[in-house]
């Protein structure tokens, strides 16, 4: 069954609740048992994926902190992203979510850090970064993973729902990967699980001594 211009159906919606949900249950309890603290920076999702965290009964173990950038000034101030970024590649880019969710770990002291800019819509889009397009990074102390996703024809609270679940599959598949080997071979799994419904555009990954100018791209679509 289908819905005109892509709408999604109360059955979809319902799913990305859920997901959610789960996700940041998973999140808390595999923080808990690592011993380790989780910090975001949202900017078009707007504080949801810091409450569906604070969601999940004994989050307070593992969240200490989050921030909303909403704005360009807010993400250089408490982020430290820096103005000539934004102006060069706008603040809905790999760089910037680069650098918003490196900051955000840095900030914060903490172990993991998820960080997302977007485009909810209605207006604001473009031929080149139309509606729906996110940026979410996740990184711990050794990894940064930036995804790219094209989230297109939802409303806007559908778009931040969306955008927050994936989010934390993310989050949750960064940490996951335990091996010592971590690194392409694992982003790899990941980029194809991230796939499945072709929403993911591109996905790139850094090393902690890098800087945001060698982001190493693993995936385009």
């Amino acid at each position: 069954m289908s819905t005109s211009r892509g709408a999604k159906l109360p059955e979809e919606i319902v799913h990305d609740g859920a997901m959610i949900t789960s996700t940041a249950a998973k999140l808390v309890r595999r923080l808990r048992e690592m011993g380790q603290h989780l910090t975001t920076a949202e900017s078009c999702t707007g504080g949801l994926i810091a409450s569906s965290i604070t969601d999940v009964p004994g989050a307070s173990a593992v969240f200490d902190r989050g921030v909303v950038t909403y704005s360009n000034a807010a993400k250089t101030a408490l982020l430290g992203v820096p103005e000539a970024l934004l102006v060069e590649h706008g603040a809905v880019s790999a760089p910037v979510a680069t650098e918003m969710v490196r900051g955000a770990l840095s900030a914060a002291g903490a172990d993991l850090a998820i960080a997302v800019s977007g485009i909810a819509g209605p207006g604001g889009g473009s031929a080149e970064k139309p509606v729906g397009t996110v940026f979410i990074g996740v990184c711990d102390r050794e990894i940064t993973r930036v995804y790219h996703f094209a989230f297109a024809n939802r409303t806007r609270s559908e778009f931040k729902a969306v955008t927050c679940a994936a989010a934390l599959r993310q989050a949750a598949a960064l940490i996951s990967d335990s091996l010592p080997s971590r690194g392409a071979s694992s982003l790899q799994s990941d980029v194809a699980a991230a796939t499945a419904d072709g929403s993911l555009q591109a996905c790139y990954q850094l090393r902690a001594d890098q800087g945001v100018e060698e982001l190493a791209l693993y995936y385009r679509h």
